[in-house]
């Protein structure tokens, strides 16, 4: 057997070092990227100015994400090459603000579902950071929130960034809004651009925060969009001054009943002139299920205003109110369930 020499064993003493700080290096990359991923939820605000600012990461994005159409700039229905789409951006006025340019996508991305830039669940680029971690659409689509934006087409945006690899130019990124994937395409295609701009912007904001509460349940809403969806989020940040309207759809069995909290809730749409705090209240519907038993109809009764709604669908599960009998707290109430033993 071969003996190693002293300068063959330092030799290899170096290179397990140097592959013990790259590893260490991978390590500590993987855990800001995760860090990145799983940040805080911020907001977005309307600006009221056709911008929407991100205060997350200090991003203003124009509003209407098919600005080149509605502006008439010539396009193809919106859609530019990438050298058309960066002169579009690189000449923008809008909103006061000269300084537009297209999204930026990192090099790197371990967030992608192919661990290096392209792919799905990338959060690490601002389109994916505006896709998953601001508007919370779900990794392989589809589009199901658009926030406050408008014209937003569920297809390719560029990217202002190219990729390289190993000094070789692979192609430019574009994010699909479709499916929230971003891949690298030829510069000589065409894809739709969503201007966005750098830097922190001062507004004055209030804090909207929505509960639920009752014997039912169901899931809350507000526009203009600022994040809430409760059950998942249940606070939203506003401009202040912003007139939110809220809804409150009951799940299927439940009932929305109205608001409670602050005295600008009741009706359901609130100044945000302060921070607010409203409640919705669901009760159980007045509804059931029948075993053993096919009703030929099903007789709902407000004893209290005499209203008397008749249910005639043979079906085993029935619910009164959404048949149209009008409940109130503290009424009487009869069911007649009739029809033959199964």
């Amino acid at each position: 057997m071969k003996r190693t020499t002293a300068k063959e064993t330092n030799l290899i003493r170096l290179k397990n070092r140097d592959r013990n700080r790259r590893r260490a290096s991978f390590l500590m990359t993987l855990i800001l990227v995760l860090g990145l991923s799983v940040s805080a939820h911020a907001a977005l605000v309307d600006m009221g100015d056709g911008t929407i600012y991100d205060t997350d990461r200090q991003l203003s994005w124009l509003q209407d994400a098919n600005y080149a159409l509605t502006s008439g700039y010539p396009s193809v229905n919106g859609l530019m090459t990438w050298s058309e789409a960066m002169t579009w951006a690189d000449n923008l006025f809008f909103a006061g603000f000269n300084n537009w340019r297209l999204p930026f996508t990192p090099q790197t991305d371990l967030s992608c579902t192919d661990g290096v830039a392209t792919g799905g669940n990338c959060t690490g680029g601002e389109m994916g950071h505006l896709y998953y971690t601001e508007l919370g659409n779900p990794g392989g689509g589809p589009l199901t929130n658009t926030g406050n934006f408008t014209n937003l087409p569920p297809r390719g945006y560029w990217s202002q960034t190219g990729y390289f690899l190993f000094d070789v130019f692979m192609g430019y990124f574009a994010f699909d809004f479709r499916i929230g994937s971003q891949e690298l395409f030829d510069g000589g295609g065409y894809f739709y651009a969503l201007a966005v701009r750098s830097g922190a912007r001062s507004v004055a904001t209030a804090t909207l925060s929505v509960a639920m509460q009752g014997t039912g349940s169901g899931t809350l809403t507000s526009s203009p969009y600022s994040g809430i969806n409760c059950g998942s989020n249940c606070t939203g940040l506003y401009k202040i001054g912003t007139a939110v309207t809220l809804t409150a759809t009951p799940a299927l069995g439940s009932v929305f009943t109205g608001w409670s909290g602050d005295a600008d809730c009741s009706d359901g749409v609130v100044t945000m002139d302060a921070d607010k705090t409203c409640s919705a209240t669901f009760r159980q519907a007045i509804s059931g299920t029948v075993g053993g038993l096919t009703p030929a109809k099903v007789i709902c009764r407000n004893l209290s205003t005499r209203q008397s709604i008749t249910i005639q669908d043979g079906q085993k599960s029935w619910n009164c109110e959404a048949a149209g009998l009008a409940v109130h707290p503290g009424e009487s109430l009869e069911i007649i369930i009739k029809g033959t033993a199964d």
